[in-house]
């Protein structure tokens, strides 16, 4: 298909859809997998396509690319998902929540506001103000995978619980939740054990 599209839009004057010899079929990569052929429909490797039903073959190979190449794991998915959430939670979730929402649900937000961000956030004990300010300044000029990345890496999660930064979990019982805290290093212990000392200038 990709070939033939390149085709159908480098020649001059663009040929007839007929001509590119497509079928209700999709095949992958027939380079590397000649023998891997999907059907986009019952008997469709014997459909051609035309201008009367270019539109149906397209909407069948978004649907098959977006959908129908995962259908096996989609349904793996949803069978694990019954198992584990009675179909009576099941149907009262389908009446309070929707698709959007139950996405949010399972994986958190994945925008990460700065100002949010700092609103719940705590200036640890010890901490100069000039570097809690410095902090926040440093994380506004992140792209919101970088800020991922360092939400990640303090908290273990790329992403938002469903309550946002005010929710948080922390370690212990189910519901704990740990602010996001801002803190100066540990100072080293006299003994010389234990704890990292702060750079110091010079």
């Amino acid at each position: 298909l990709y070939l033939k599209e390149a085709r159908y839009q480098q020649d001059d004057a663009p040929v007839p859809i007929e001509d590119l010899d497509l079928t209700f079929e999709e095949t992958p990569q027939p380079e590397v997998f000649p023998d891997v052929h999907w059907e986009l429909l019952p008997g469709g490797a014997q459909i051609r396509v035309t201008e009367e039903n270019k539109l149906h073959y397209l909407w069948l190979l978004c649907d098959h690319h977006v959908r129908g190449s995962v259908a096996l794991q989609l349904e793996a998915l949803r069978k694990g998902f019954q198992e584990l959430v009675p179909k009576d939670v099941c149907a009262r979730l389908g009446r309070v929540v929707n698709p959007s929402e139950l996405g949010l649900l399972l994986c958190g937000m994945d925008k990460l506001d700065v100002s949010e961000w700092k609103a719940h956030g705590v200036k640890g004990e010890g901490l100069a103000a000039v570097t809690w300010d410095r902090f926040w300044a440093v994380v506004g000029t992140m792209s919101q995978t970088q800020r991922s990345e360092l939400l990640e890496f303090v908290t273990g999660s790329p992403t938002l619980p469903a309550g946002g930064f005010a929710a948080l979990p922390g370690y212990g019982a189910p519901g704990v939740v740990s602010p996001f805290t801002v803190a100066p290093p540990p100072r080293q212990h006299p003994s010389g054990g234990g704890g990292v000392s702060p750079p110091q200038n010079g």
